[in-house]
């Protein structure tokens, strides 16, 4: 093990660092090339090894960046836990020693680099205090390089808070079949007098107490972060927020919208994600619509037998049900006023106890082209705001209207899995389900475990299936759900996204990961606002 040794500044060091820049330059002229670390700072201390990190837009093109170093004597080692920085071991003879990484422009490692070397260039006094904190810490710990870094953070972070940078944080939250889209479900079930494994959501309960007629209203994609970001608390839907839940996972339309009409997890029904792989078919089947997802062709297999829905509103004993969508569907509402006017029509003309499902595909397809916090999602909102005061002022006194949503969404950047080589070597078939949880066969689970955690081990969180499955995160998994989810599973919890297609993703947000936004959704209760007659 090589002995940690800090020396005092030596002009070297730019000398050193413009050879190593010039050589790489001549291979990668056009990437910036940046001293970074304490050799660029001068009369800092430091190991005589020169950090220098070369600064690429896209992480896409990582993989023709490392063929090419490879040539050149650079072997790559991974991220390492630093986001968006890879490292490498230099193997080139020729070059003075180095620690070379390839930077995300935006990505945690490079930014991180130039907060500190910002901060140090223009405070001398605490360059001076950086040089003998190290001194100190590669004198007590000369072989233990874990420790040594250690050491070194509090110093680096309290140095980073002063220049106003505070690292992003990205919260990745678990289903919580306790307090979920399952747990208002069971409040709908109980209240009808069926039953459901599930427990209720008292915030709900209350909410249906003395309810005749209950309709469950689907508005896709409105999480909270979309719904607090977009409106403010005056705003008519966020007064009338009771609660906030989790999705369920994979926090997507097919997983939660199927959850939410059948009361059951996607390990129990089979309805996991956009796409799945069907291997007696050998079709990638859009659950959908009936086409395969690779060449948009219609797929004429009876798919749907293997994956049956039951809606759980069907158990129910002397009430008239009914379930209402967009135009796509046969007989669906041409726009939110209309599904918003049949909701009355049936809540205020049916003698009988009502339960009305009713999805609509907004603000969803919305934030999926323009973005989280685009103008026009804005204006979506604003419209099923006035639609909510709508619904509210046209309602009988019996009649109580439940909105979810089934996920929220996340702005994105887009993994073109079929530019990293490395990686689908290992593809026995193509990925599936979504996104941003998405299911792997391959064909050597060791080899493409550490490749893929080379690669992506900071924006994605790798599963073993039947780990995954132990952890009850999908619920319980049948075998017909253990099919499709493969031999690996990765879920984001971070802004990146895999698309198994080539062409360019149109999206610019999107769901199905991990993270909070994605996660949590409101639960909000629309009443008659009518006033009573004397």
């Amino acid at each position: 093990m090589r002995k940690i040794e800090v020396v005092d500044y030596s002009s070297e060091w730019k000398k050193q660092f413009e050879q190593i820049k010039t050589f790489l330059g001549s291979y990668f002229p056009e990437y910036e090339m940046v001293h970074v670390g304490s050799t660029a700072i001068e009369k800092a201390s430091a190991k005589p090894i020169i950090d220098i990190d070369m600064v690429i837009p896209d992480l896409n093109l990582l993989p023709e960046i490392n063929n090419k170093l490879a040539q050149i004597g650079f072997r790559f080692r991974g991220d390492l836990t630093i986001e968006g920085r890879y490292a490498y071991y230099c193997d080139n003879a020729e070059l003075p020693p180095c620690h070379f990484y390839v930077c995300l422009d935006d990505g945690q490692g490079y930014v991180e680099h130039m907060v500190l070397k910002k901060h140090l260039l223009k405070h001398h006094e605490q360059v001076k205090k950086y040089s003998k904190l190290k001194k100190k810490l590669a004198h007590k710990y000369p072989y233990d390089i874990e420790k040594y870094i250690d050491g070194k953070t509090s110093f680096i972070m309290a140095a980073m808070k002063k220049e106003g940078y505070h690292r992003p944080q990205y919260r990745v939250v678990r289903p919580d079949f306790s307090h979920s889209l399952l747990n208002v479900v069971s409040s709908v079930q109980h209240h009808f007098n069926s039953v459901s494994p599930f427990s209720t959501l008292p915030s709900v309960d209350k909410a249906l107490k003395g309810a005749k007629h209950v309709v469950l209203m689907v508005l896709d994609g409105l999480g909270k972060n979309i719904l607090e970001y977009h409106l403010t608390k005056k705003h008519f839907i966020r007064q009338k927020v009771i609660d906030y839940v989790t999705s369920i996972y994979p926090s997507t339309t097919v997983a939660a919208t199927t959850a939410l009409r059948t009361g059951k997890t996607p390990g129990e029904t089979g309805w996991i994600g956009w796409y799945q792989y069907f291997n007696q078919f050998d079709q990638y089947i859009v659950m959908f619509q009936s086409l395969n997802y690779f060449d948009n062709k219609k797929v004429d297999v009876p798919y749907l037998k293997e994956v049956p829905i039951t809606p759980f509103h069907q158990e129910f004993s002397g009430v008239k049900t009914q379930e209402l969508y967009p135009a796509f569907m046969p007989g669906g509402c041409h726009s939110l006023k209309e599904m918003m006017d049949r909701i009355v029509n049936i809540t205020n003309t049916s003698n009988q106890a009502t339960f009305t499902y009713a999805y609509w595909d907004y603000p969803d397809s919305s934030i999926h082209f323009e973005g989280c916090c685009s103008d026009t999602v804005k204006a979506c909102l604003i419209d099923i705001n006035e639609q909510a005061k709508y619904l509210a002022k046209h309602l009988n006194e019996d009649t109580v209207v439940l909105i979810v949503a089934d996920h929220g969404l996340v702005d994105i950047k887009t993994l073109y899995i079929n530019k990293f080589p490395e990686i689908t070597k290992y593809f026995v078939h193509k990925p599936t389900l979504e996104s941003r949880f998405t299911a792997f066969y391959v064909n050597d689970p060791i080899g493409f475990e550490e490749t893929f955690t080379r690669y992506f081990s900071s924006y994605f969180e790798l599963y073993k299936t039947e780990d995954l499955a132990k952890l009850g995160l999908l619920g319980n998994v049948s075998p017909k759900s253990q099919e499709f989810l493969g031999d690996f599973i990765a879920i984001a919890k971070h802004k990146y996204a895999f698309s198994a297609i080539d062409e360019p993703m149109l999206f610019k947000a999107t769901h199905a990961g991990g993270l909070e936004e994605e996660m949590m959704v409101p639960v909000i209760v629309v009443k008659s606002v009518k006033k009573k007659k004397e």
